[in-house]
């Protein structure tokens, strides 16, 4: 049985966005946080990125998965444990990196 501490997930429901207004921004996650105001930030320094500015490409999905494998009392190796991870990663791992990058 895995044992985590709940501060963390408990943190990221708590500062998922939440609107009725804007369901297109609905159970995402800004960018950025002020936990002295508790509200979403963004600085006059961030060019191009505001506190409305989500990373919708990768943080998303790390944060559902994660919260879910805790949901299911498991992990990310125990999940991938039965794929044969190890036997397909050899040949990806030789053409994103090849053997003369390593030396």
């Amino acid at each position: 049985m895995l044992v985590y501490d709940c501060r963390t997930p408990d943190f990221l429901v708590r500062i998922q966005v939440k609107s009725t207004a804007h369901p297109e921004l609905d159970g995402a996650w800004f960018r950025a946080f002020d936990y002295g105001r508790w509200d979403f930030w963004a600085s006059n320094a961030d060019a191009g990125w505001g506190a409305w500015s989500i990373e919708s490409g990768w943080t998303q999905g790390w944060i559902v998965s994660t919260l879910a494998m805790r949901r299911m009392n498991t992990g990310l190796w125990e999940v991938t444990s039965e794929i044969g991870l190890k036997e397909k990663f050899e040949p990806v791992r030789k053409s994103m990196l090849p053997d003369k990058m390593l030396n």
